[in-house]
């Protein structure tokens, strides 16, 4: 018996220099993560959904943060936010219209239909 593998696709977003790491993380929250959870309540073989903000400033153990950036000096990562998408299968995927590096994404095939 033959399975295909789980899906998997990180998302990488960079912030509008007009807004600080705080301002976009409070937008993003405000605006995008709510959109996000109500397609995922319909997404068929959503595994799982993660999103990671990366900490730009002094590194902190303590914060318990997978990205905050270790270094002296510290590395320059060039994005704000990472956000892993598990499905189950490809063409689950495909049913959210996401996966295909290549088409141009309009917000319109995001949106569950």
């Amino acid at each position: 018996m033959t399975t295909e593998p789980r899906y998997t696709m990180l998302l990488f977003f960079k912030r509008n220099p007009d807004l600080s790491p705080s301002e976009f993380r409070a937008y993003y929250e405000a605006n995008h993560a709510p959109m996000v959870a109500e397609i995922a309540k319909t997404a068929k073989g959503l595994l799982c959904y993660t999103r990671r903000y990366i900490n730009h400033e002094a590194s902190d153990p303590a914060l318990n943060n997978p990205f905050t950036v270790f270094g002296s000096p510290a590395p320059e990562i060039p994005y704000d936010m990472v956000n892993e998408v598990t499905f189950e299968t490809k063409a689950h995927a495909a049913e959210r219209h996401i996966g295909d590096p290549y088409q141009k994404a309009s917000p319109g095939k995001i949106l569950p239909v």
